[in-house]
């Protein structure tokens, strides 16, 4: 009796943290201005993943065209707790990571944008304290005194055209303001209809569980989601959590252009270790045991494995070999037109006009 009484204990205070961490996440969903390109034909709209309707990575970058503007806006959200703190992921999904002019590395297929927040839980709604955004290879802390607001108190964040970089709103920042050329997102329970043109309007956004739908989908044996991308599928391997779980997609797979997107779970800590930016944000000592009361990612690895008892995780890829790999046909390309273009100069000068 005394352990069947503990374990639905156990499930009853699951669910309250389970509640507390979806309200959190919800409260201190961001506000993004973002930016549109100039007849962007719906490419820097954030959007749900499966969009069109599958969970297909390869089809995403043609499908952008046949939907046009008219892309659901959707946002994703992820809360970690410990006793005092919540540890809010938000992540933007994109069909196209695109430019004016695309070739691989420039361009790619599916674009992922994380942020995460640090909440302090002081009962309620809890108090913002910092801001972690991601812009490409660039990671900055912004402290909640230095972030421009929304009138409910949520943090604004500023969403670049094309690239997607998310980088921090200041107070007063005229690249925040509502005007053309810029889409207003804030969360909701029901998205609106997309806008057609790009005029400071206001669009709500719908606010969906990172974890019921791509982390559910995260094994790396799902090849029409994930590819090996830089350096190959993810076996986590935590500073403080050591191995847990099955190998992971660590890059969405692509089909126009190579260049893969990492989801937030393959970006690194500040000690190198991938996964641990979203795995174990508290990223204290690694002799402290795990200080978090409610995370139901590492859960759901140890639960699949833990240790010894998981397949050993396999090296880590170079990224230089995988840049090589994607640039080696452009510098072929080069040096044959090089070649070609002196072979040329050559006939033409022993012609004679």
């Amino acid at each position: 009796m005394l352990v069947a009484a503990s374990v639905a204990s156990a499930r009853a205070d699951s669910k309250a943290l389970s509640r507390v961490a979806d309200q959190l996440s919800l409260r201190w969903a961001p506000v993004y201005v973002q930016h549109v390109a100039d007849d962007d034909r719906g490419q820097d709209r954030p959007t749900r993943i499966d969009f069109d309707g599958n969970w297909d990575a390869t089809d995403n970058w043609d499908h952008q065209a046949l939907f046009g503007t008219a892309l659901p806006p959707a946002g994703y959200g992820a809360a970690i707790l410990t006793a005092t703190r919540a540890y809010l992921t938000y992540t933007l999904f994109y069909p196209r990571d695109w430019s004016d002019w695309c070739v691989s590395l420039i361009c790619h297929d599916n674009d992922l944008e994380s942020i995460q927040l640090i909440v302090e839980r002081d009962g309620g709604d809890g108090r913002l304290v910092e801001v972690r955004t991601k812009a490409h290879h660039s990671m900055s802390s912004v402290p909640a005194s230095q972030v421009a607001r929304s009138e409910d108190g949520r943090p604004v964040l500023r969403v670049e055209a094309q690239g997607h970089g998310i980088s921090v709103c200041r107070p007063g920042d005229p690249q925040c303001a509502p005007q053309r050329g810029r889409i207003i997102y804030t969360p909701g329970l029901f998205p609106s209809l997309p806008p057609v043109a790009a005029e400071g309007q206001r669009v709500t956004y719908e606010l969906l569980s990172l974890r019921d739908t791509l982390w559910s989908r995260r094994s790396a044996r799902d090849t029409r989601l994930w590819m090996d991308g830089e350096t190959g599928p993810l076996s986590y391997v935590g500073a403080r959590h050591g191995r847990l779980g099955d190998v992971m997609g660590a890059a969405m797979a692509s089909n126009r252009f190579l260049g893969g997107v990492r989801p937030p779970w393959a970006l690194a800590g500040a000690d190198g270790k991938r996964g641990d930016w979203f795995l174990d944000p508290e990223g204290a000592d690694p002799r402290l045991p795990s200080p978090y009361v409610y995370h139901p990612f590492l859960d759901d690895l140890a639960g699949e494995c833990r240790g010894a008892r998981c397949k050993p995780a396999p090296r880590e890829r170079s990224r230089v070999g995988y840049y090589f790999k994607l640039g080696a046909p452009y510098v072929a390309l080069a040096l044959g037109s090089i070649v070609v273009g002196g072979t040329l100069r050559r006939h033409v000068r022993g012609l004679p006009f």
